[in-house]
Formats: C-alpha cells, sequence, structure tokens
C-alpha cells in the first residue's frame, strides 16, 4: 500500500458531478429532443449518469467532435454500430439534420420523444447485415469486447457507399506510464495485465484495438487513420483539461472496477472472489495516487 491519504469515494463522486455539470453548462450543443427531459444532474443525491460521463470523455477528448473521419459536410445515410447508450447518436443526428441514422443494437432505447432521422433497429451486430441501403459513414464506440472485429470490418466495408468512412472509437488495455512512474511490480500493473490475459482467454482480448489499422487494411480499407488519445488514470496531469479528464476516468473506472473485474478474473482465470477483493484493495488505492502517471490509450 502507497502511505499517501486517498480521496473518498464520496469526494471523487462530488468532485465529478460538480465538474460535469460546469463542464455540461459550459459547452452546451444542439442536442437531441430526448435532452429536455433527461438530464444529468447533482441534485438528487449526486447521481451520476456514467455512459453521459463517458460520452463528455469522449468529447472533451476529441475537442467537441464526434468523430475524425472527413465525413461529407451533409452525410445521407448513417450506421451506429450495437449502440447501447444513444448520447452518440442523438448528438450526430441533431448535428446532422440531413442525414438518416440507423441506430443498431439488441435492446435500442426508448427515449421519451421520438426523433424523426433516426431510427432505433434491434440487430446482432456479429450476424450478417441485412441492410437494404449502403452508409456514408459507420460508426462503432467502446465495444471491441461485445464484437468479432474482423468480421465487423468485411462487413462494414460491404455496407459502404464508394468513398464512405467507418471509425471506432476504443479504449485499449493495458495502462501504461510514459515516465515509468507505473512500477511493473505494482498491484496496478499487475492487475491492467491481468484483464488483457483474462479478456483473451475469453475469446475477446481487451487489446484488440491496436490492431485495427492492420485489420482495417487486410479487410480491405484504404487511407486508414490511427490517432491515439490518453485518458489518465486519475487527476495527475498538469494541463487543466488533461486533469478533468483523469478527474472523470478514475470515477469511470472506479464505479465499476469491482464487478468487472470479479466477473474476468473469476470466469476466465478462476481467481476466488476473496482473491480479487484483495488485490483490488491496492489497485484502488495505486490508482488514486497522482505520483503515478499512467493512462489508457484510446
Amino acid at each position: 500500500m502507497c502511505e499517501k491519504e486517498y480521496t473518498a469515494w464520496e469526494d471523487i463522486t462530488k468532485s465529478v458531478t460538480l465538474s460535469l455539470n460546469k463542464y455540461l453548462e459550459q459547452n452546451r450543443r444542439v442536442r437531441g429532443a430526448y435532452k429536455d427531459e433527461e438530464q444529468t444532474s447533482a441534485d438528487d443525491g449526486m447521481k451520476i449518469d456514467r455512459l453521459e460521463l463517458q460520452h463528455q470523455l469522449f468529447h472533451i477528448t476529441l475537442d467537441g467532435k464526434l468523430h475524425l473521419a472527413p465525413i461529407a459536410e451533409n452525410p445521407r445515410d448513417v450506421l451506429d454500430i450495437a449502440t447501447g447508450d444513444p448520447n452518440w447518436v442523438f448528438d450526430f443526428a441533431a448535428r446532422h439534420p440531413s442525414a438518416s441514422v440507423v441506430a443498431n443494437d439488441l435492446s435500442p432505447a426508448r427515449p421519451k420523444r421520438a426523433t424523426p432521422n433516426i431510427v432505433f433497429q434491434v440487430g446482432e451486430a456479429n450476424e450478417t447485415w441485412t441492410y437494404s441501403q449502403r452508409f456514408d459513414y459507420i460508426h462503432c464506440r467502446q465495444n471491441h469486447r461485445r464484437i468479432e472485429e474482423h468480421r465487423l470490418f468485411e462487413q462494414g466495408l460491404k455496407f459502404l457507399k464508394p468513398g464512405g468512412w467507418m471509425e471506432m472509437q476504443e479504449l485499449c488495455n493495458p495502462i501504461v506510464s510514459d515516465d515509468g512512474t507505473l512500477a511493473e511490480d505494482s498491484s496496478l500493473a499487475k492487475w491492467a495485465k491481468l484483464l488483457v490475459e483474462a479478456s483473451a482467454k475469453l475469446k475477446r482480448p481487451a487489446d484488440n484495438p491496436r490492431n485495427y489499422a492492420s485489420w482495417m487494411q487486410e479487410a480491405g480499407f484504404t487511407n486508414v487513420q490511427t490517432v491515439v488519445h490518453k485518458w489518465p488514470i486519475n487527476p495527475w496531469p498538469e494541463d487543466e483539461r488533461e486533469k478533468l479528464k483523469g478527474l472523470w476516468n478514475l470515477y469511470n473506472v472506479l464505479e465499476r472496477l469491482e464487478k468487472f473485474t470479479t466477473a474476468l478474473l473469476t470466469k476466465a482465470l478462476g481467481w476466488g472472489r476473496e482473491e480479487v477483493h484483495a488485490l483490488l484493495v491496492d489497485v484502488r488505492a495505486e490508482m488514486q495516487n497522482e505520483d503515478v502517471h499512467a493512462y489508457f490509450p484510446v
């Protein structure tokens, strides 16, 4: 264990809630009608919509952009694969009223109000696609452990219009450090390696995104570009924007840490729950240590 005193979970939650609401207020933008009735708020016991927080992590990371692919100014046909949380879909549809956006998911979102240019469609991304049209742009975010990527790229290319683009936005494990402050023998480094090992045994490797460029080229894509951003594990950076990303990402990880780590290590590696719990005591402490300058590549 590190000697430093760590911030209580309640303090982290309060800091994230206040900073997220301030960011949303300062960065008001055209959004889907569903936002009129469904707002992230600190008023009800510091409740945080983690998926909204994750969406804003991408928003601040990409300087307010929803995509990096140089798509046409007025795209007509857009497909979002394995949508899950619909924040990106609503934002894209609001910014591009000319577009018809198909949101594909096994359990499509059910907004309180209809949005004319969004079609929520039930579908399994890993099965054979049966769309009647091709798309100007296909988008997929945070799905690398749910989708078989080789098949995704093959189908994506088949359903793109000539000159169309496909874009993947993914967090990649394991965490890394550029300055050696993530000690190889630390619990945090051990945890990061175990996640990759366990996910590989379950046939959904958590480090797959680093291979996307070569896999897309193998599938037949051209002009493939990779852009790597950093999500700090905590507010260790000096830059205020990076510090904010670190704070939000700290909450984003800690909020689900026990659940996803236990699921992976018990199922894939045969760990006992008590063994996982003991590891995570140190992982939580080290993850909040601002002397550790680690980050997730995105």
